[in-house]
């Protein structure tokens, strides 16, 4: 009985570990209305941009002629890319400096 608080805590904290995958509020925010813009196959990826954590909002194939949108944590739109059209984001192409870092939204 005396070890039963301690059991509780520890397994609140091991159910929480590595639970910290919120996203910013205003990329959930963004990320509300794509859920509905988006095609199937649409997806909200994380990247490694210039050493900064940015948001790609890719909204699939059914859209070829809408830009993918990368935005900063802070709901700033940094660029708008398509590819074959314009692959410049902050002045620097995109491939040179950008590494996927993972998906946090597939559309189905």
């Amino acid at each position: 009985m005396k070890f039963l608080p301690f059991a509780l805590l520890l397994s609140l904290t091991i159910i929480s570990c590595g639970e910290d995958d919120t996203l910013p509020i205003p990329i959930d925010t963004l990320l509300d209305s794509f859920r509905d813009d988006a095609c199937v196959q649409g997806e909200l990826t994380t990247w490694d941009f210039k050493s900064e954590e940015v948001y790609c909002f890719d909204f699939g194939p059914c859209q070829p002629d809408k830009s993918i949108d990368i935005y900063q944590a802070d709901g700033t739109l940094l660029c708008e890319l398509m590819p074959g059209v314009n692959e410049i984001c902050d002045g620097s192409l995109w491939a040179d400096f950008a590494e996927l870092t993972g998906t946090v939204y597939t559309k189905r």
